[in-house]
């Protein structure tokens, strides 16, 4: 039972990461590539109709961990509540700003949706990285399976270099994404953007190993 259901977390987790990313990863990127209300639109219509899906698998995700691993959840709700709930804002403001951003043809209600999009879009990278940093360096618990560190524990140095990968991952992801889907001046912008984000992703991807190596010697 147990092994079955680490699998089926496992995933629905992965899931949620490959097809979540790529969205997150527009955002991120998008007051960076998109420059003309065309090109803007075009980032919106390329993740219009997939990113609500996405979204199913996430909350899949917690409601699977919520049912099969109680404890676990418990333990995660203890130490990261803060950080769960600017997540759960987060996500929150990225959905209002796909759905009301057509709604009134105005260039100020435009530019405002635009710029809440992609601010939630990179914290939201970075943020869910940070988590998965302070998962893999382990956080301290009770006997009862209670946080006891602090909030500036979760804001160590290895969680801080995890979330800055996760973040140029996504924006390579997102910058792929979109060189595949729009044909309009945005492509060679979107191919440009990986040609600058790939290496960083590299470098970064290097010093995480050996950060990991460090926050957990063999």
């Amino acid at each position: 039972m147990n092994v079955a259901a680490f699998i089926l977390l496992a995933a629905m987790l992965t899931a949620s990461v490959t097809l979540e990313s790529y969205d997150l990863g527009v955002g991120a990127v998008h007051l960076f590539l998109s420059r003309t209300e065309r090109g803007r639109a075009a980032s919106f219509t390329a993740i219009n109709p997939f990113w609500n899906g996405n979204e199913v698998f996430l909350i899949a995700s917690g409601a699977t961990l919520f049912a099969l691993f109680p404890r676990a959840y418990a333990a995660a709700f203890s130490g990261f509540y803060l950080p769960l709930i600017v997540v759960l804002w987060l996500l929150m403001v990225r959905g209002m700003s796909i759905e009301l951003r057509e709604h009134f043809a105005s260039e100020l209600w435009r530019g405002f949706w635009d710029v809440a999009f992609s601010i939630s879009s990179v914290l939201l990278a970075f943020v869910l990285g940070v988590a998965i940093g302070n998962v893999v360096r382990g956080v301290p618990l009770d006997a009862h399976g209670n946080f006891q560190g602090t909030f500036g524990f979760i804001l160590n140095w290895y969680a801080l270099a995890v979330g800055i990968l996760s973040l140029l991952a996504l924006s390579l992801h997102g910058a792929a994404f979109l060189w595949l889907r729009v044909e309009d001046e945005l492509r060679p912008r979107a191919r440009q953007l990986l040609r600058m984000v790939l290496p960083a992703v590299v470098i970064a991807y290097v010093g995480v190993t050996i950060a990991t190596l460090v926050a957990h010697p063999v």
